[in-house]
């Protein structure tokens, strides 16, 4: 019975043997798996996007009184370009206007003189040959108007004066009968009906072509005499010739 019962203990003791390294291994496999887990990091946050600076209003200090006085009011900026001047022409009389070139028309120019209205509309310096156009209109009663070009002149603006070489009325087809004695030639005659205009036309000769203005040009009609004039006198001063 001796050797059957330490054979029993022999097994016995083996068997607890291989439990209890059977034990430690299983806690060395758990214990090496606990130190080789791999951690996943969790993503970072999205930063938030910074807000847009918001730009600081300008503001315009008012400039400190001086002396007790009252507030100044803020100085205006000065452009980094300023623009340029403008440049004007100022004729004698002291009003800016353009000179006029080519074709172009100047404004007409106005004279009233009792119940009349004279416009003259251009003067046109063709060579040394000059033309004047002037509408008059009667705002009176009918009458008959007598122009001679001998009471009709032109001064230039070196002072020299020139006398009209010939005048016509309405186109020169006057219907007003004229007494005309020896070789004396009529003068231009037209009967002006209330607020119709009718043109009359001066001619002078021998302007120089450089002429840029008539510093004045006068129409007149001779009072009383043979023909009754009334007197009529109208004039046009800083008047600008054009070309043709």
């Amino acid at each position: 019975m001796e050797p059957v019962r330490e054979g029993i203990f022999t097994k016995i003791g083996v068997l607890i043997t291989a439990v209890g390294v059977l034990i430690a291994a299983v806690a060395l496999v758990a214990n090496w798996s606990s130190h080789a887990r791999i951690t996943v990091p969790s993503p970072a946050p999205l930063a938030a996007p910074e807000p847009s600076p918001v730009p600081t209003p300008v503001t315009h200090q008012l400039n400190p009184p001086r002396n007790g006085g009252p507030i100044e009011p803020p100085s205006a900026p000065v452009p980094d370009h300023p623009a340029p001047p403008l440049v004007e022409t100022t004729p004698h009389d002291g009003n800016p206007e353009r000179e006029p070139t080519g074709n172009a028309a100047p404004e007409t120019l106005q004279e009233r003189v009792d119940n009349h209205v004279l416009d003259l509309k251009r003067c046109t310096l063709s060579g040394t040959s000059l033309e004047c156009e002037i509408l008059i209109t009667n705002q009176g009663e009918d009458r008959t108007l007598y122009l001679s070009p001998s009471n009709s002149r032109l001064i230039d603006e070196e002072g020299t004066e020139y006398s009209a070489s010939s005048l016509t009325l309405g186109g020169g087809g006057s219907h007003v009968r004229m007494m005309v004695f020896g070789n004396n030639k009529p003068p231009a005659a037209s009967r002006l009906a209330t607020g119709i205009s009718v043109k009359a036309v001066l001619s002078f000769e021998g302007i120089p072509s450089g002429t840029k203005r008539a510093a004045l040009i006068e129409i007149q009609e001779t009072r009383g005499g043979f023909y009754g004039g009334r007197g009529l006198k109208a004039q046009f001063r800083n008047v600008p010739l054009t070309r043709p």
